[in-house]
């Protein structure tokens, strides 16, 4: 490689000033260049060199990767294979320079070993403690490979955490449909440091082993410029990006079994799980119990997503997806779902509307029937049928008037026609009484007087014979 002379080659790309256009570890060589043409220079150089020392160019073998679109070409007649991803060293190198996707294959990896290992962890002859040094040996050196040059964003933290405790449930064999939190899982492992908090210590030993290092080829790697104008918008997150945030504790901070002291989000009533740790917390995943806006139904949410939502995604998460039961003013009940605040007054209820003489009849909407937008006059028919209803009444009430002043008369002949007998026995009366004779006048007094007469007398002859 070294006769090919790309080191005196002006192809390639250039960083802090320096021009790179070869990377090789053992039999693996990667040529780069900013442009097709340059990268098939330094390939027919690489060609041409390495038949005058009997090796051949394998070109199925052979790929290319651009940031850009391009076309594949040829070699001899043979096609180089252009791609978006290939596996370089173990690692998944992708033409976006996205980590995502390796820390993905890392994940899937990490999965297989550990299902791999469910006979051992199924064995109740090995001890807790065994286990979980037996994962921490096999498994998460499979993951975590290469982590030393990941630029991981905050959905990769989540997974990372994610997988970690899918590996102690696991490992307890501790059901999904089971309702245990996390931080008891975490708590009967007693594993230390956690996933999270061991990628970043690794990423900063790999930084200082680069910064103790003068004049290295990965320390210009890692810490040189690339020139150019940076695409407008908000920048992708950078390796030394990560680097910056995991000393955020300070550099005098080092790794302990401590609990972590760090101040919690605003809302979050939860210590950190983590020991002593460099860089941000984990997102706080244990379950808060909150009330709905209804007040009746109890809802567990992430802790999470609680402190990190804005007030709409606040009011979705309070929100148990019933119908609220609040009254309106109305009458009715309110359509709308969980909400915060006041009902709003837009009932839609249908409500049957009578004109005047309640012989129209139609269903209109509540609210505007309350705001009188809507009101169901009497029409033609209906006034007539009052006026008629009007003329039987008056008739009706006439007949009745009629009939009343005769049963009042009827009533007033019979009393007089009463009175007239009445008067003629006591005129009967007063011709008999003048007729009468002395004698029966005064018969009822004369009888007494004569047996009293009779008594005296005869008491007194009774007495002048003795």
């Amino acid at each position: 490689m070294r006769n090919a002379g790309l080191e005196e080659a002006q192809a390639g790309i250039k960083i802090a000033k320096r021009n790179i256009n070869n990377l090789r570890y053992a039999d693996d060589t990667t040529l780069m260049a900013e442009s097709k043409e340059e990268l098939k220079s330094l390939l027919m150089k690489v060609k041409e060199e390495s038949e005058k020392v009997g090796l051949k160019l394998s070109i199925q073998k052979t790929k290319i990767m651009a940031s850009g679109p391009i076309t594949s070409w040829q070699i001899d007649g043979e096609t180089v294979e252009s791609v978006a991803d290939f596996i370089f060293l173990g690692s998944k190198i992708t033409a976006d320079g996205d980590c995502s996707h390796e820390i993905k294959r890392r994940f899937l990896l990490g999965r297989k070993v550990m299902t791999n290992l469910d006979s051992i962890f199924k064995s109740r002859d090995i001890t807790l403690p065994t286990k979980v040094h037996l994962v921490k040996a096999v498994v998460f050196p499979v993951v975590m490979y290469g982590c030393e040059i990941w630029t991981v964003k905050k959905a990769e933290h989540r997974r990372i955490d994610a997988f970690e405790l899918w590996c102690w449930r696991r490992l307890l064999r501790v059901p999904w449909t089971a309702r245990r939190s996390n931080q008891s899982v975490l708590e009967e492992i007693s594993s230390g440091c956690s996933l999270e908090g061991l990628m970043p210590k690794l990423k900063l030993q790999y930084f200082g082993h680069l910064m103790r290092r003068v004049d290295l080829l990965e320390k210009t790697l890692m810490l040189g410029g690339i020139g150019g104008r940076r695409r407008r918008g908000r920048q992708r997150m950078r390796w030394l990006g990560g680097i910056t945030d995991s000393m955020d504790a300070g550099p005098e901070c080092l790794h302990c079994e401590e609990g972590c002291s760090k101040s919690r989000p605003s809302g979050c009533p939860h210590p950190c799980v983590l020991p002593c740790h460099p860089g941000e917390c984990p997102p706080c995943v244990q379950m808060l119990r909150i009330k709905c806006h209804c007040k009746i139904t109890s809802l567990y949410v992430e802790c999470r997503k609680i402190t990190t939502a804005d007030v709409n995604e606040k009011n979705l998460l309070s929100c148990c997806k019933n119908q609220c039961p609040k009254e309106l003013p109305c009458g009715h009940r309110c359509k709308e779902m969980c909400h915060p605040g006041e009902c709003p007054f837009n009932c839609n209820q249908k409500v049957k509307l009578r004109c005047p003489c309640k012989r129209i009849k139609k269903e209109v909407q509540c609210n505007k029937v309350r705001e009188n937008q809507i009101s169901i006059e009497c029409d033609t028919t209906c006034k007539e049928m009052k006026q008629k209803a009007s003329e039987l009444k008056e008739a009706e009430a006439k007949a009745a008037l009629e009939e009343e002043k005769r049963r009042q008369q009827a009533e007033l002949e019979a009393f007089e026609n009463r009175l007239k007998g009445r008067r003629k026995k006591n005129r009967k009366r007063d011709e008999v009484a003048v007729e009468l004779t002395l004698w029966q006048k005064y018969k009822y007094y004369l009888f007494p007087l004569c047996a009293i007469v009779v008594v005296v007398f005869a008491w007194y002859i009774a007495n002048a014979v003795d």
